[in-house]
């Protein structure tokens, strides 16, 4: 790969390219450079007398270009832990990564798995004045002198 610049009057922008058309192309994209894709700029290859530049992609960038844009089990995975959490009433952001999503599920399911115990706990009644907690005790609390 090789470096090119693209020119604008005094404005430059750096790409990495196989060829001057490939970073034309680049250039043109509103996405990579929407402050010039509708202009007309010059390019250049990028060059520094006495040095060989060498442009290479990282391992992990280029992993992501080459993936399938639409992963159909992932998108199922995100649209079930969306609504997981929308049928619970757990708010989240629309953008959150899949990653996001699946901890605050996890979380979520921690929190219910705390409150909701094996066995309910049901609050005891609290207990009328002349109520003792004794099956047989006598009701009257003189009557023990």
């Amino acid at each position: 790969m090789k470096l090119f610049e693209l020119c604008i009057g005094d404005l430059r922008r750096l790409v990495s390219a196989e060829s001057a058309e490939e970073a034309r192309r680049i250039g043109q994209d509103p996405t990579k450079h929407p402050d010039i894709h509708f202009m007309p700029f010059e390019v250049r290859e990028f060059v520094l007398p006495g040095y060989v530049i060498t442009v290479t992609p990282e391992a992990d960038v280029q992993a992501r270009e080459d993936a399938p844009p639409d992963d159909p089990e992932a998108t199922d995975e995100r649209e079930a832990l969306k609504a997981w959490l929308t049928e619970r009433g757990i708010e989240f952001k629309k953008n959150w990564s899949t990653e996001r999503l699946r901890e605050l599920v996890e979380q979520a399911k921690a929190a219910e798995s705390e409150s909701d115990p094996d066995e309910p706990n049901e609050p005891e009644e609290p207990a009328e004045p002349g109520e003792s907690e004794e099956p047989n005790a006598p009701s009257d609390p003189d009557a023990l002198f």
